[in-house]
């Protein structure tokens, strides 16, 4: 009976967003992807960057790839596009847990948006974040 529940157990849908500007080595990334994948089965996984920064990024690409993590380059600010996934993410079906690596609080609005929802907040960031941040998460590790 106890293992038979246990298989019928419904995993979360877990989406992971990525700030680049935040998490600027592969470590912290790689580290983002395995506390979200604790959290349930990752559905989506995507990193943000600068066109600035592509030549960092290219150098982790491959190992990004290979996790199913997909990379965004943007040709201006990363967090308009991460900000509209986010609240899309939101709004469907494809995640239960909004897993968000960043420290910028510039985000707020999209964050708002998630909890407006109902959608479980969890906030990684590799050093201490905002106080806006931890006010709106519902966890907060650090990486």
């Amino acid at each position: 009976m106890v293992a038979g529940s246990k298989s019928r157990r419904k995993r979360k849908k877990v989406a992971l967003l990525i700030d680049f500007n935040s998490a600027r080595d592969l470590q912290t990334i790689i580290r983002s992807y395995e506390l979200a994948q604790k959290r349930g089965n990752i559905l989506f996984a995507c990193a943000y960057a600068e066109e600035k920064d592509l030549g960092l990024i290219s150098t982790m690409s491959g190992e990004l790839e290979r996790r199913g993590i997909e990379i965004r380059i943007t040709t201006g600010a990363c967090e308009v596009v991460m900000a509209l996934d986010i609240v899309e993410l939101s709004y469907s079906d494809k995640a239960d847990i909004i897993t968000v690596c960043t420290r910028r609080d510039i985000l707020m609005p999209a964050l708002i948006e998630v909890k407006r929802l109902g959608k479980k907040l969890v906030i990684l960031s590799p050093i201490s974040i905002p106080s806006n941040l931890e006010e709106i998460a519902d966890e907060i590790e650090t990486i």
